[in-house]
């Protein structure tokens, strides 16, 4: 088969693939760095289709951008994040937060904010207690700075945090920080691969720590493979990280495993 007949196949499987059963949410641990204490998990879709086997998200997720399913599969990934941390916390988990990620076109769909408080109210996740993370990315915001800006504040007054993605990728990034509701930057991969290679990523990262400490935002390294690239954020002083070092992203029971009762029990 043609790549073009290859890429259509996939298509048409990727229309039905929620209603077979095909989609599951796994789970990236985030950890601090110092004690490798889990304080929160990334949900992030996988798609095993009777076809084609696992799919890629780097593949499906662009195709169901385009074709709009990125609405139906965004609002199965909230449920179901939603319920698996009422879970947890209904098991003393009560520390760990949920992160789940968000494209432009749910986050400025009519009535997402509804949604996501209904969502919410149905699996119990309080505003005054909220686990829940969104993450939007850098190159995403920038698309359309105001009319997302505007979506996230009011997101933020059901109580969510907000998380700016793949931070370091898209352009002038400081200039809007001030602009935008977040809570944290999730430094991009590709900068954390450099470490102990590459001085512009050591200094990026640098910045990036003294940045976030002066407008008093958190800051996570994600994609950390090695202990060198831990070692050199904790120097470098960001101390919350995520990565196949500590976890490959895994189905909900496996990755609680991983949970540190110092880290997320309690109060």
């Amino acid at each position: 088969m043609s790549a073009c007949g290859n890429t259509t196949a996939l298509d048409n499987e990727l229309q039905g693939a929620l209603q077979r059963g095909e989609m599951r949410l796994y789970y990236q641990p985030i950890v601090r760095i110092r004690g490798a204490e889990v304080i929160g998990v990334e949900a992030l879709l996988r798609w095993e289709n009777r076809r084609f086997g696992n799919v890629s998200p780097a593949r499906f997720i662009p195709m169901a951008e385009h074709s709009g399913l990125i609405l139906s599969l965004g609002e199965w990934v909230l449920e179901q994040a939603c319920a698996q941390i009422a879970r947890w916390r209904g098991e003393g988990w009560r520390r760990l937060s949920m992160s789940v990620n968000l494209s432009v076109r749910q986050l400025l769909a009519p009535g997402f904010e509804s949604l996501v408080a209904k969502t919410l109210a149905r699996h119990g996740l309080d505003k005054d207690d909220m686990p829940l993370v969104l993450e939007v990315t850098e190159t995403a915001v920038i698309e359309d700075m105001e009319q997302v800006s505007e979506a996230l504040f009011r997101l933020k007054r059901l109580g969510i945090a907000m998380h700016l993605d793949d931070f370091g990728t898209g352009y002038a990034s400081l200039s809007y920080l001030h602009r935008l509701p977040v809570d944290a930057l999730k430094i991009d991969q590709s900068f954390v691969r450099g470490l102990g290679s590459d001085p512009v990523a050591e200094n990026l990262i640098r910045t990036l720590v003294a940045l976030t400490d002066r407008l008093d935002l958190s800051l996570v390294a994600e994609g950390v493979e090695t202990e060198q690239q831990r070692d050199m954020l904790r120097q470098l002083g960001c101390d919350v990280a995520q990565g196949y070092l500590f976890s490959r992203p895994a189905p909900a029971e496996e990755v609680q495993r991983l949970f540190s009762t110092l880290a997320t029990r309690g109060g």
